[in-house]
């Protein structure tokens, strides 16, 4: 078939029926149709790709349909919600509001005096035609599981779910406040000295949270920090310095407010992704250690290339940054790029003989975690850079191989 007559698959993903028993069908594409289900026959009522189309709908606006006397409602993932006005194959926009999130369903009661909408995190908003801008949040129902959870001081609690919602919990177990985020998140580290929390997003952004006020969690800034997924989070003892990895990026940003979460540059560990984040230091000290958990090289006989995930067969390697807090605050701490400087801090990097998880580092010394041998183990870092692997500590839960804490006195 020449090219020219050649018309693009497309994917329906919501049908309404029309008083003349006919159906109106958005599609993944983006287009609108009218199709005749005893003729058959199909009508392009809006095309995306033509010249003349309405750029207002080309964003993946008709995940869901549903047909009122004032017109056809669409909705879906360009968070908007448009009336549009159908007449032959013309289609007009006669209303649009917005709503804070991607739409996933949209309904009409029984009377058709409302509109409910539904989004992919679970919440749930009211529009009502009679009343021209109206849009209301009617429920809350949270979906996805825990990401984290982190502790703001001895009678309180923050923990984060994969929607976005974070909650505030008192030590009693009570819910005390909570604030959608209203994005895909992935991690989540508390400021030991001050009240506010740092989240990682799916979408590579960083969001700060004033925590301060008892109940009322408030966003306070955004930043995009690299192009992919935010994997960990975590601060130093003191304040000073909030690491983040992305894939094999080491992102170190400065923990004070008042410099507005300012990024002092990045560094590349040998390995990818980034599987865990520890650090420690001593108060009074001008130097942090920072250490990095990545995947090993894979065995070539079983498969070859590049780790990925902690995944089995190729060890693991601890890359270990010692950082000097007083180069890290001068004015050529890193080049033009954003790459640290060499004078900023020293690296060591050990391999371990098996795949571990997540890590906490010690005085000394390393813990990490072995979902295959569901052990927690103890490496001792020895003054002339050699790594030392004791005997397993302590049997290990499989099912929460990526969280453990270790307390040292």
């Amino acid at each position: 078939m020449p090219q020219e007559r050649r018309t693009p698959r497309l994917t329906p993903l919501a049908a309404c029926w029309t008083p003349a028993a006919e159906l109106y069908v958005g599609c993944q594409e983006g287009y609108l149709l009218l199709a005749n289900p005893d003729a058959p026959s199909v009508r392009i009522l809006y095309n995306p790709t033509a010249p003349d189309a309405n750029p207002e709908l080309k964003d993946g606006g008709f995940q869901s349909l549903a047909l009122h006397s004032d017109g056809l409602y669409v909705a879906g993932k360009d968070h908007l919600l448009h009336c549009l006005k159908v007449n032959g194959t013309r289609v007009e926009i006669s209303q649009t509001l917005e709503v804070e999130e991607a739409i996933r369903t949209i309904v009409f009661s029984p009377d058709y005096n409302s509109l409910l909408l539904v989004s992919s995190s679970g919440q749930i908003y009211r529009h009502q035609p009679l009343k021209p801008g109206s849009m209301e949040n009617i429920l809350d129902v949270l979906t996805g599981g825990f990401v984290a959870a982190a502790s703001m001081g001895q009678d309180t609690f923050v923990s984060l779910r994969e929607c976005g919602e974070l909650q505030q919990w008192s030590s009693e177990g009570d819910l005390t406040g909570s604030l959608s985020l209203r994005t895909q998140v992935s991690c989540l580290a508390c400021c030991p000295a001050s009240h506010y929390a740092a989240i990682g997003t799916l979408s590579g952004h960083l969001l700060f949270v004033d925590l301060s006020s008892a109940g009322r969690p408030r966003l306070v800034l955004k930043i995009h920090l690299y192009r992919r997924p935010v994997d960990c989070l975590v601060f130093d003892e003191g304040g000073n310095i909030l690491v983040c990895a992305s894939d094999s990026h080491i992102f170190l940003l400065d923990a004070k407010p008042s410099k507005t979460f300012a990024v002092i540059g990045y560094t590349v560990a040998p390995g990818r992704p980034v599987l865990s984040l520890s650090t420690q230091h001593k108060r009074g000290s001008e130097r942090v250690q920072v250490l990095a958990l990545c995947p090993g090289p894979k065995d070539p006989k079983n498969g070859g290339g590049g780790g990925g995930g902690g995944g089995g067969g190729g060890g693991s390697l601890f890359h270990l940054l010692s950082l000097s807090l007083k180069e890290l605050s001068g004015p050529s701490c890193a080049d033009a790029h954003g790459r640290l400087s060499a004078n900023t801090f020293q690296a060591s990097t050990y391999e371990a003989p098996r795949a571990l998880q997540s890590c906490v580092l010690g005085v000394g010394e390393i813990f990490a975690c072995c979902e295959e041998l569901k052990t927690l183990q103890r490496f001792k870092v020895s003054q002339v850079g050699v790594l030392q692997q004791h005997a397993p500590l302590l049997p290990h839960d499989s099912r929460r191989s990526l969280w453990f804490a270790v307390v040292c006195v």
